[in-house]
C-alpha cells in the first residue's frame, strides 16, 4: 500500500473511533502479508543460489 493510503487510514482511524479496531486489524494484516512476501522471496532467492 502507498503512503497516502496509510495516511488516509490513519486519519479515518482518528476521526472514527468505532472503526479503529477494524482499521488497525486491516493495517496489521497488510503489514504481515508484506513481510511474509518479502520473507518468502528471500527464502526463494537463497534456495535458488544454493
Amino acid at each position: 500500500m502507498g503512503i497516502w493510503v496509510q495516511l488516509l487510514l490513519l486519519m479515518a482511524t482518528i476521526c472514527h473511533p468505532i472503526t479503529h479496531h477494524y482499521t488497525f486489524a486491516v493495517w496489521l494484516v497488510s503489514l504481515f502479508n508484506n513481510l511474509k512476501c518479502t520473507f518468502d522471496t528471500e527464502i526463494r532467492n537463497s534456495a535458488g543460489k544454493g
